[in-house]
């Protein structure tokens, strides 16, 4: 889904209208960004589709952990 340039509303205008900012921002796929003061606080975006790859994940089970045991003193004899 290519981004589109967001619309930017005020906390209190977000506030009186969430839900239907909710449903516009998943029916057109554009971000929404909601300021306070003028200043940005958050971003609503769509959830991307499954069939993106994210990246998150994508290394998953390609490591072993090598482990190294390392004395800096011989063991005390008893």
């Amino acid at each position: 889904m290519a981004k589109r340039a967001g619309r930017v509303l005020k906390a209190a205008e977000f506030k009186a209208n969430a839900l239907a900012v909710m449903r516009r921002v998943r029916d057109s796929g554009e971000s929404v960004t909601v300021t306070s003061h003028g200043r940005p606080m958050v971003r609503i975006e769509p959830l991307r589709d499954d069939a993106e790859p994210s990246g998150f994940g994508c290394m998953r089970d390609t490591c072993e952990l090598l482990t190294l045991e390392v004395t800096a003193f011989p063991p005390r004899k008893p």
